[in-house]
Order: structure tokens, then sequence, then C-alpha cells
């Protein structure tokens, strides 16, 4: 971490999280004005659904690396990204 230059931390962080962060907001916005699904239509108690949003992650998503602090900070914000936006939507689209 000694030899990582702030220009590049911010460039990682830049692409991984706040790409990640528009996107989903994005996303969730345009799902919100969907019509529900039923999940299975002989099931109704499965309740409905309105499409996935799917995030990338990488083995960095869930341990640290050598010398790869802030790809790993990186990569461990967007899975925290992806919890709370599973968590928002579960009351959003109630």
């Amino acid at each position: 971490m000694t030899d990582a230059a702030l220009d590049s931390f911010n460039q990682t962080i830049d692409i991984n999280v706040k790409g990640t962060y528009l996107v989903l907001g994005a996303a969730i916005a345009a799902m919100s004005t969907q019509e529900p699904l039923a999940v299975d239509a002989t099931l109704p108690a499965r309740g409905v659904y309105r499409g996935a949003i799917v995030n990338f992650g990488s083995i960095a998503s869930f341990l640290a690396l050598p010398k790869a602090a802030p790809y790993v900070a990186s990569k461990h914000a967007v899975i925290g990204l992806t919890k709370s936006a599973g968590e928002f939507s579960r009351f959003l689209f109630v």
C-alpha cells in the first residue's frame, strides 16, 4: 500500500464502486416502472419480481490479496452495494 498512487486508487474506486452504484440506481429506477411478473403462476405464494440485476465480483470480493488493496477494497464495496440494493428492492417492489 505504500507504493500505491492515490490516482490509481481513485480510478479503481471510480470504475468498480461508483460505476456499480450508478448502474444499480439506473437499473432499479427502470425496474420500478415495470409491471411485476409472477415468479410461478401455479404458486402465487412465491410472489412477484421485475427482473434481476447481476453485479460482478471476484475472489477479491471475499478475500484479501497481497499488493491489491485498492482492487480488494473496491470489490468488497461492490458486494456491500449489491446486498444493500437487494434489501432496498425488497421493500420498493412489494
